[in-house]
């Protein structure tokens, strides 16, 4: 979590370079941040609550309800990251990024 050469810094940064090019204009990032705590999922942007993971009609694991923030630059993620991180209990947490098309 270095905020100049950390991992998440790092790879946000390159992701976010190849979001300015012309040819992913039609992409978003959006990032989400949940906690695995005693077996049981916690959303920690968004005031922890209770998630459930579900299989969806593709065989894919969807964590129900979990909250998503758009990001558009790297001071904007770590500034969700540092939200998210104050949430935290002690256990393993996991940060989802993607980026999709807004079409």
């Amino acid at each position: 979590m270095d905020e100049h050469e950390g991992l998440y810094v790092l790879a946000a940064n390159d992701i976010f370079a190849l979001l300015d090019a012309p040819e992913h204009a039609k992409l978003t990032a959006f990032v989400s941040f949940y906690e695995i705590y005693q077996g049981a999922l916690f959303d920690l942007l968004g005031e922890r609550k209770k998630l459930f993971a579900r299989e969806d009609g593709n065989q894919n694991v969807v964590i129900s309800g979990l909250t998503e923030f758009e990001v558009r630059d790297v001071g904007t993620l770590m500034g969700i990251f540092e939200q998210g991180s104050l949430a935290r209990s002690t256990g393993k947490s996991q940060v989802d990024c993607c980026v999709r098309s807004v079409d």
